[in-house]
């Protein structure tokens, strides 16, 4: 009696011969998987031995996660874990298999026209060049998982193989059985994300359910066109999270240029106030004699604001805080009407206590003193004033005491480029001196940002993200006096 097949069709000779290379590749990698095996090649199609047996349902999610991660794990062993995750990837036989971006930024960003997210483009595009460690995809769904009654869970169809980061395929086998078969218990998926691990040899740092939750929602983009032919329901719908959970997790993933391994756990944005009319009129702008912006400054702080507003969209800014000052209390209000969240005072944060400096000008003072505050910073500057190591102390104690009751939030502040220099101060404590040494540019309106980031040892570190970003204003930046 001939053996039964299952004979499957490709579009040409050419993908028949690449799903052959693929099968062959996994076989060599001695996973310890069950695989069909390929009977003969004709043409455009191939025929597989035919495995009797149901295909996967959410009762067999963690025998899945347990192969797939067998496979992960074999790869890597294979060489897979010193390779760049968005190169191709040459197979001993000589076929490539694309890297994990390129097949997938275009129909992402044609998917987010259309489709409802909680991501952007933008976050969707920095994920897709994050710099993370390179596993396999090889269309993880249900229907390509038999379960057969004497052998277990068989993989078939081999059409994909491309690169993918860890935890990218057992994502799209989540969704797709969520897509499937309904809402599944929260518990369960936790439970098919440590097998997965288990698996492979592999720590939680290393595929945090955060990573999980954001490659769902790229599948979710992706295969929400075949709703209602090859699925039933909609991730959005089935999701064992909810969509603001999928911000905070997409947040995880670091600015562009910092280590993207690492996740983030709180964020500080100062936000320097715009033009003043002190600013203008060189002045020493304290709190008797702040009269607040320019039309300018209101300008700049307006496209601040718009700029904000697009991230709080995304990535929800939880607190704004301002200073007292008239200037920082103007900017303030701008930024509280776009991000709709109320306006906090923080006495603490207050500019330089100036004393009787208050509303002279900066030049006079300057040279009266020998130069800025920070040139003799146990010196008060006029009679009355605090020293600016006084007011460095009382400002890193105030920005200290916002982060430890905001822990694992985004904080906004609108600040003075001297809360800034504080910021500096609290994160990358230097010693102090009797002499100006080094400082920072900050224009008006300008964004600076510290995210404490958490590294693959479970250590917290804080990191400057951006400085003196003024990409939203238009016209040349002014630095601080």
């Amino acid at each position: 009696m001939t053996p039964r097949t299952f004979r499957k069709t490709f579009r040409d000779a050419a993908s028949a011969r690449a799903a052959i290379e693929h099968h062959r590749w996994l076989v060599g990698l001695d996973a310890d998987v069950d695989l069909p095996v390929v009977v003969q090649n004709i043409g455009t199609a191939v025929e597989f031995e035919f495995v009797a047996g149901p295909t996967a349902t959410p009762r067999d999610a963690v025998v899945v996660a347990e192969a797939l991660g067998r496979v992960h794990r074999a790869a890597w062993d294979a060489g897979l874990d010193r390779v760049d995750v968005n190169q191709p990837y040459l197979l001993p036989s000589g076929h490539t298999i694309s890297g994990f971006a390129p097949p997938r930024r275009a129909r992402l960003r044609t998917a987010l026209a259309s489709v409802s997210s909680p991501l952007s483009s933008d976050i969707v595009d920095r994920w897709l060049a994050a710099d993370l460690p390179a596993a396999l995809y090889k269309d993880a769904n249900p229907r390509n998982v038999i379960i057969s009654p004497t052998r277990g869970p068989v993989l078939v169809d081999f059409d994909t193989l491309t690169l993918a980061p860890v935890g990218y395929d057992l994502a799209k086998f989540i969704v797709t059985l969520a897509m499937t078969f309904g809402d599944l218990p929260r518990e369960l998926v936790l439970n098919t994300l440590e097998t997965y691990r288990t698996a492979m040899g592999i720590s939680a740092a290393e595929c945090p359910l955060e990573y999980v939750q954001v490659w769902a929602e790229l599948h979710h983009l992706l295969t929400a066109p075949w709703i209602g032919r090859h699925y039933t329901h909609s991730w959005k719908h089935t999701r064992p999270w909810s969509a603001s959970d999928v911000l905070v997790a997409s947040r995880s993933h670091c600015h562009q240029g910092v280590d993207k391994r690492m996740p983030v756990t709180t964020e500080l944005i100062l936000a320097r106030h715009g033009e003043a009319h002190c600013n203008v009129a060189g002045i020493v702008g304290g709190e008797a004699t702040c009269t607040g912006l320019t039309d300018q400054g209101h300008a700049q702080v307006r496209r601040l604001a718009t700029r904000l507003k697009q991230e709080h969209a995304t990535a929800p800014i939880t607190a704004l805080y301002t200073s007292p000052r008239r200037r920082t209390v103007e900017t303030a209000a701008h930024l509280a009407d776009q991000l709709n969240l109320e306006t906090r005072v923080e006495p603490a944060l207050r500019g330089h206590d100036h004393g009787e400096a208050d509303g002279q000008p900066w030049t006079a003072i300057k040279r009266r003193f020998g130069g800025r505050p920070q040139r003799y910073p146990d010196r008060p500057i006029a009679a009355g004033a605090e020293t600016w190591n006084e007011f460095i102390s009382r400002c890193r104690a105030a920005l200290r005491g916002i982060l430890d009751e905001h822990e694992g939030e985004r904080v906004l502040i609108a600040a003075h480029g001297e809360t800034i220099e504080a910021s500096f101060a609290l994160f990358l404590p230097l010693p102090l001196d009797d002499t100006e040494l080094a400082g920072q540019i900050t224009g008006h309106s300008c964004l600076t940002r510290w995210q404490r980031h958490r590294n693959t040892f479970g250590h917290d570190v804080w990191m400057l993200a951006g400085h003196n970003d003024t990409n939203h204003v238009r016209s040349p930046m002014e630095v601080t006096t």
